[in-house]
Parts: C-alpha cells; structure tokens; sequence
C-alpha cells in the first residue's frame, strides 16, 4: 500500500471504521463514510429525467380526474418491484388503477398489443409501462389507435427509433444518457413518481419504497454508482430498522436471514430469486401478492409458495445444466437451445454457461412457432451491441432488447443467430481492461475479525462497485463435503506482512481442490460458528 492510500486508511480509521474496511475503501478512493452510502438529502430533484414534466402533467392529470390508469410490468424482480412501486403509490393517492405483467410463455417481455386490447376492455385512459416499453412499437402504436395515452417508463436500451409515445421517461434514450443512466426499472418509476408527488403536493413520502427500489436495484445487477448506492443504502437502511414491505420480511425469513444484518448479498442471492421465481413459472400474481401484502399472514403465505418455487427453479437448472455438459461448446462465444427447455430458466443457465466458459452466453427454448433466448456474458464485451451486430445479418429474428451484460432474443431461426452470433464474438475482441478479477490487497490476520467483517457485509456492494475480494497463493488442508455441491476446506498461507495467514473456507458448487491453489476469495461471517469464512470465488490456477 502506497504512503498516500495509507493516510487514506488512518483518515477512514480516525472516522471510526475498522482497519480491513479502511484498508478496502482507501483503495477505492473513499475519503469518508457519506462517500460510500451518500445520504438520501444528496439524492437530486427528479427534473434530469428526459420528458419529466410532461410525465407528470399527464399522471397528475390521470390522478386527479380519476381516468382509469393501466399499469404494465414485467416478470422479473426489478419488473415486479417497479409495478409494486407504482400500484402502492396510486392507490393511496385514490388513483383508479389496474395492473398487469406479461406472462412469459405466452407474451414474452415487454408490452404486448393483447395487453393493450386488455386495458382497452377495461376502459383504460392511461397506459404506463414501468421496466419496458421502449422497444414495444407495435403495442404502443395499437394504444394510440385506441385512444389511450401512453406513458413509458423504462431504463433498457432502445433498438432503434424509439416507439410513438405520450412521453418516454429513459435516461438512456439519449446520446450520450443522462443522469440516472444506471437507474434500474424501479428506480426509474421511484423518481418519476417523486416528481408527480412534488406536483400534487400529496402527503405521502417516498421513502416508504425504497426497500422495493433496493431489491430491485440489486436484483437487477446496474452499476451501484452514487445515486444507485443511496436507493440501495436507504433501502437497506428500512429492512434492518423492522420496517419496509411485509412481503419481503417474509422472504428473508423463508431463507432465515435476520434482518438486522441484511445484505447486498443476501439480497442477490435469497431475496431476488424468490421474487423471480414468480415469474419463472408464470405467477407474478404470487410476486405481486407478496410485495404488496398488508399483513403478516398474507406475505407469509405468498412467500413460502415462491419459496417452493424457488426450490423447484433449483432443481430443474440442475437437470439442464447437466445436459449441457454433454453438449460440445466453446469460445469465443456459445449459442445452445433445446425445444424441451424450460423458457423461465434460460436467462439462468446462459448465466452459468457464460461464467463457465468466460465468453458471451445465449440460450434458447422452443415457443410455439419461435424460440426464445436470453444472453448473460462476463465483463469485457456490450452483450447489447453484439447482438444488434448479429441480428443485422439475421432476418428471422423477430425483436431483442436488453443491456449491456444482459439480453433478450426471439427469433424464427435459432440455427442462422447461433451460427451468426459466434462469427460476431470471434471478431469482436474482449476489452482487456475489463477481463480480470480485481482484488483488494491481503490484509494482515489482526484485521480480520468478526466486526471488520460485518461492517464490510453491511455496507453496499454491487455491479461497479464491487464487494472487497482478496487472492493468495495457499495450501489446502481439512476437506470436508458439504451437502451434493460444495466443499469445506482450510486455506493456509503467508498473510500480507510475511505472518501465517489461516482461514476456513467454503467453494460452493466445487467438490475437490488441489493440495496448493491460487484463490480468489471474498470474506463472510459464518452464522453457525460465528468465526470468519473465506467464500472461494475462483481457483484460476493452481501451483
């Protein structure tokens, strides 16, 4: 560590933070605690987003004359979450208001003309899409024929020119984006409702939501840049102090997390899939339900039904993922789709399949007359520009949508997007500066504790921000199987003042490991025996 990051270290310690959280954030150029969680009064007016006023205008409008207001989702959890948000936030201003979400089989993402004709039947005045719309041309200019106002709200890229609507509140529908860029979905609709707050004047406070804008931030895998980590900061903030939406404390009791020390982590990896459960298999009414609960029993009941959904998620990957591995692939980039393959898995298994094999992953099932594929990739390519190359050479596909590191795809000929999305990741090379792991200095074991640890759980950690990981070259001693998957062991080494480092360690999904490894891995608290856990991320290579 340079003099000048070491002063940082004392600055942070001076500040009250243990010497490994110091250690961690003088390396990221943190100067003082506001600077990782901002506070909520640093969180700018709503006036950056692009067509905020007229969006008001026409909500308020909405509102006020009691029009009937149609509310569009869509089936993941920051979907869900961006319509819990917007539903909640209607209904106690006494709006007339619907809802619904696209089922995955039959619709697809995003807003459908089906839906629309929907809202049309239930004389729907005003349609706002919350997570989509920005690609739903056809959808959009079917509600224009029908004399609806169309209000989108969405964060996802346009594919080209954006559709006919009323107002299209996306940071990222400019060039270059505005403000707000990383904003998920939910946070989106968060502040495009802040502002119609601000015009009614209405006494109610938008801190109440952001525990769904968290959830939805995290799930959503955006780049916690300072005004992502405020929502997510504040949303944290209101689970831990026994308050925010009942639905949620109940799934963190479904996957026995005590809510004084909820993390980032415990959020991606047992609050989120919950939720997305709902929509893996086509009960978002369930999602929906839980998120929205006013009562204990209600959200304990909606909660444990998507956690038997979860469990069933869990297992069917498992049978999929076993089928691949039977099926030759390789890099530069991988395409694989099977008629039998569950679509409400696919954006899971190309997740997996991309970490696997490190390159861009898509996976495709079989719908009616299409398929249907999702696209996951690791760091170093824009997933989202890939497959716009592709489909310029593909007429068969029918829409895409998506980001940077995630996509959607549907298309007629599965055969001529494998053979044309490969060709476009061999000629188009990985960004260098985004392709490595990036790793904390290994701190001395005096810093190590249990209370260093938990400070660094508790604060927030994400895409672009990223949680602290620490590497070293180790001897493995102690394995121990736990359960079908995973393996405990002990890490011994030299720490990073020339003493003995010594730390237990799990590698989930792993079942064996060499006597000397090189391993990457970051630091929890283990509930059971209350001592710290190196969590092994990756083995590279070993010695």
């Amino acid at each position: 560590m340079h003099r000048g990051c070491r002063e940082l270290q004392q600055q942070l310690c001076d500040q009250g933070l243990p010497p490994l959280a110091a250690r961690v954030l003088a390396a990221r150029d943190i100067k003082k605690r506001d600077d990782i969680v901002p506070p909520l009064s640093s969180l700018p007016a709503p006036d950056f987003l692009p067509d905020i006023a007229r969006f008001c205008e026409l909500v308020s409008t909405a509102i006020t004359e009691r029009q009937k207001i149609f509310v569009i989702g869509d089936y993941d959890a920051d979907g869900m979450c961006a319509t819990a948000i917007a539903v909640d936030f209607l209904q106690q201003l006494k709006a007339d208001v619907e809802w619904r979400i696209p089922q995955r089989v039959r619709h697809g993402y995003g807003l459908h003309t089906e839906i629309v004709e929907e809202a049309a039947a239930a004389n729907a005045t005003l349609l706002l899409t919350v997570d989509n719309g920005i690609s739903a041309h056809a959808a959009v200019q079917k509600a224009k024929e029908l004399g609806m106002t169309v209000c989108i709200t969405d964060h996802h890229l346009p594919s080209g020119e954006l559709p006919n609507a009323d107002c299209i509140v996306n940071p990222n529908k400019t060039t270059p984006p505005t403000l707000g860029k990383n904003l998920a979905g939910a946070g989106i609709i968060f502040y495009a409702l802040a502002a119609v707050r601000q015009k009614l004047n209405a006494d109610l406070k938008m801190g109440q939501f952001l525990d769904l804008a968290a959830v939805a931030t995290i799930a959503d895998c955006v780049p916690l840049d300072s005004l992502n980590r405020t929502l997510v900061g504040g949303g944290l903030r209101l689970l831990r102090s026994g308050g925010g939406r009942e639905g949620i404390r109940a799934l963190a009791n479904q996957a026995k997390l005590k809510l004084v020390n909820l993390s980032c982590r415990d959020i991606s990896h047992a609050i989120a899939p919950r939720i997305n459960a709902a929509g893996r298999f086509d009960r978002t009414d369930l999602g929906m339900a839980c998120l929205t609960a006013k009562g204990k029993p209600a959200a304990a009941k909606a909660a444990a039904i998507l956690d038997s959904l979860n469990i069933k998620r869990i297992k069917m990957v498992k049978a999929i993922m076993a089928k691949t591995k039977q099926i030759h692939t390789s890099p530069p980039g991988i395409v694989l789709y099977d008629p039998d393959w569950a679509s409400g898995v696919v954006g899971i298994i190309a997740g997996r399949i991309a970490e696997m094999y490190d390159c861009p992953a898509v996976i495709f099932s079989r719908c009616n007359d299409t398929w249907r594929g999702s696209g996951r990739t690791p760091a170093g390519w824009d997933l989202h520009q890939l497959t716009k190359m592709t489909c310029s050479n593909c007429p068969d596909v029918v829409k895409f949508g998506g980001h940077k590191r995630a996509v959607g795809i549907t298309t007629t000929n599965v055969e001529e997007f494998a053979q044309a999305f490969v060709e476009c990741c061999r000629q188009t090379p990985r960004q260098a500066e985004e392709s490595t792991w990036q790793v904390d200095e290994l701190p001395p074991s005096a810093e190590i504790t249990p209370a260093a640890v938990e400070c660094l759980e508790k604060m927030v950690w994400g895409e672009s921000f990223p949680r602290p990981l620490f590497a070293g070259n180790f001897a493995v001693s102690q394995r121990r199987n736990i359960g079908e998957n995973h393996l405990r062991v002990m890490l011994k080494s030299n720490g990073g003042n020339g003493e003995k480092l010594a730390l237990p360690a799990i590698a989930f999904h792993r079942q064996s490991m060499e006597d000397e490894v090189f391993a990457i891995f970051s630091l929890s608290n283990d509930r059971f025996t209350n001592e710290v856990l190196a969590v092994i991320e990756a083995v590279p290579m070993a010695l």
